[in-house]
This record gives C-alpha cells, structure tokens and sequence, in this order.
C-alpha cells in the first residue's frame, strides 16, 4: 500500500496502525505539502519524521506554488499519490472513516446524486480505505492512547 498520509489525527492513525499491524504490506507513505505556507510545510515534515521513525520509506510532493483552488489541490495530491501508486506497483491507502461516510452520502443526497454517488466511499474505485469501519471518536481515543502526534488538517 501507499499510505496517503496528511498529518490529520486519521490518516496519523493510519500510519501508526499500519506500523503495528501491517509493516509488510506497507510500500511507501506519501504526503503532499500544498505550499500553503508554513503549517502545510510542518505538516509534511510531521509525516516524514513519523513515517521515519516507524521505519517506512516516505515520499513527499509538492504543489508548484501558490494560488490554487480546493479543487486544483485536490486534483494535484490525486496525480501524486496515482503516480507514487504506479511507480510503486500498489494501491493508495485512505484515512476515511464511517464518519466521513456519512458525510459524504449526505452532501451527494443533497445534490440528488444517482446510486453511484449514494454509494459514497463505498463505491468502487483504485484504492483502500481501512478505516472506514471505524468511528472518527475511536479514532481519536486511539492516538490519544498511543500519543501520536497530529496537526489539525
């Protein structure tokens, strides 16, 4: 898998889960500093001295400046971790959790999306999401319990 990897409270306990539970299946973790300014820049460096520190290989991309939409960021850290997937030969790995689900399904009802988009992150796509079981609340109470560190992303 490539663990893609924020710095936010989920995707922190992805990686540190993956370090307990799955180190072999793990290719490389991936992040992706926005160029937003400093806090996007510590947020990388956070993942980078995790995922080193777990001892995974990480990768780290870069938006090519400043002034992007949500949607132009979102669409450069997708090509990223893509082409970190191919050149790797695995799949991307996602922090989502159950509460994101429920998030998502609601906003596609609101904009009358077909059974595709009522499927939410449960419809097929390229990566994984192992959390997705998972209340966003027990995420919390597990990297309190481990003393995992995270930025509010």
């Amino acid at each position: 898998m490539v663990l893609a990897v924020s710095g936010g409270r989920d995707s922190m306990a992805m990686l540190h889960a993956a370090g307990r539970v799955a180190r072999g299946s793990v290719a490389v973790v991936a992040t992706f500093d926005h160029g937003t300014g400093p806090a996007a820049t510590r947020a990388a460096a956070l993942v980078a001295r995790a995922a080193a520190a777990l001892g995974f290989p990480v990768v780290i991309g870069r938006a090519p400046g400043r002034g992007f939409t949500e949607a132009e960021w979102r669409a450069m850290r997708l090509e990223f971790l893509s082409d970190v997937a191919r050149r790797t030969d695995a799949v991307v790995a996602t922090a989502h959790t159950r509460d994101d689900q429920v998030e998502t399904v609601l906003m596609r009802v609101l904009r009358d999306a077909g059974a595709r988009g009522l499927a939410g992150l449960y419809a097929p796509g390229t990566g994984v999401r192992p959390l997705l079981e998972v209340s966003r609340a027990a995420v919390a109470e597990y990297v309190e319990a481990i003393g995992a560190l995270w930025v509010e992303d």
